[in-house]
């Protein structure tokens, strides 16, 4: 609310969005790409999905999302330049 308050990040407002993969990578695909695609998301903050992590690292990287991990113990939350835990 702070951060918003004061004109967000460049002008840009912060908005949140929580989503749920069920820890099905079909579905952890298909809410990937909603947010990152059809709400043009930056970021994505707070992920905790083992599965999500797996299946999107290379839509995050060609759409240049970062996913900041809460908690992570897959390859490719270690190998990928757009996953940091």
């Amino acid at each position: 609310d702070c951060v918003n308050a004061n004109g967000g990040i460049n002008g840009r407002p912060i908005e949140y969005l929580v989503e749920d993969d069920q820890w099905n990578p079909e579905v952890a695909a298909q809410v990937a790409t909603k947010l990152v695609k059809d709400e043009e998301v930056v970021a994505l903050v707070g992920n905790a999905s083992f599965v999500a992590m797996g299946v999107n690292a290379k839509l995050y990287e060609e759409q240049g999302v970062m996913a900041m991990a809460s908690g992570c113990a897959v390859a490719e939350c270690f190998e990928s330049k757009n996953i940091v835990s």
